[in-house]
């Protein structure tokens, strides 16, 4: 359906097209990586404003002047994202501005997928050794080599990915934060 090779590692981002969310950043790590073999990156999310659909336009220009257009699917806003999760191996959204929490990393984390971020805002909350990868900022350089090293080496995935539903649930099961509350309203 996505034109995707069945033996492809797929990388996956999940945002609307905003500069801050680093999709730049991301097709630039990407091209460093243009030589290793195995993967595809989807970059799934919609346009709502102008700057956006600016923004769109020059990442299919950057996609094609870095020579990774082939390897590089931009699918457009979505309503089936649970569904592309579970198809793909990693969750890459390289901000280059703090999220405020990154909702769309618990969904990653729940969906088995290890996450690649940048160390800044709701990531750095989220996101520990276990279960993803933290990369410097602008730094596309660090960002290609956490990514190579996880379309390389299957068992890391896999245990990152394991690690994943077990800190989605630290953080946001309902049961769990009615405890702490309760806890709380008790002292």
């Amino acid at each position: 359906e996505l034109e995707t090779p069945e033996d492809s590692v797929v990388i996956i981002q999940v945002s609307r097209m905003e500069a801050w969310k680093g999709q730049s950043f991301h097709l630039e790590a990407l091209a460093r990586m243009r030589d290793v073999p195995g993967w595809t990156c989807w970059f799934a999310g919609g346009t709502q404003r102008p700057s956006e659909r600016d923004h769109f336009k020059q990442l299919q220009r950057a996609a094609a002047r870095y020579g990774i257009q082939s390897r590089v699917r931009f699918l457009g806003e979505r309503s089936d994202v649970a569904r592309l999760l579970a198809a793909a191996d990693i969750f890459c959204q390289p901000n280059l501005g703090p999220e405020p929490f990154g909702k769309v990393f618990v969904e990653a984390l729940w969906a088995g997928l290890p996450v690649v971020t940048t160390a800044i805002g709701g990531g750095l909350e989220i996101i520990e050794s276990g279960c993803g990868m933290l990369v410097p900022p602008g730094d596309a350089g660090s960002l290609a080599e956490s990514l190579m090293q996880l379309v390389s080496d299957s068992e890391l995935r896999a245990a990152l990915g394991q690690a994943g539903p077990v800190r989605a649930r630290e953080l946001c099961a309902p049961a769990a934060h009615l405890a702490h509350l309760a806890r709380v309203v008790h002292r």
